[in-house]
């Protein structure tokens, strides 16, 4: 059985609504100002790999001040710094114990 995030019904790799904020290292003869100019090349190959992304839907922000059930706590969650949003980013290839299978036809 192949349990990976690609076959789970908790991971969207649509890709509609997100961008990963990925920072690549620059190639030589790219700039810094290119990582801010939309036409630029680094950009393009940005979007390329973040096109190997998808979205874990099942493991969430932990939001400041929330409470965890210290009796069931969570298997894993994600965090920032400011509590505004965290996002768990996988490949279609990562796993875990998180995963149920997609409904057929997704």
């Amino acid at each position: 059985m192949n349990e990976r995030c690609g076959t789970c019904k908790h991971w969207d790799d649509t890709h509609d609504d997100w961008r990963s904020g990925l920072t690549l290292m620059l190639k030589e003869g790219e700039k810094h100002d290119d990582r801010y100019d939309a036409s630029s090349a680094y950009q393009q190959r940005t979007a390329e790999i973040e096109k190997q992304y998808g979205v874990c839907k099942e493991i969430g922000l932990l939001e400041g001040g929330e409470e965890v059930d210290g009796d069931d706590p969570p298997l894993a969650y994600t965090k920032d710094g400011s509590d505004y949003k965290a996002t768990l980013y996988t490949k279609n290839d990562f796993g875990c114990v998180e995963w149920e299978r997609k409904p057929d036809g997704d």
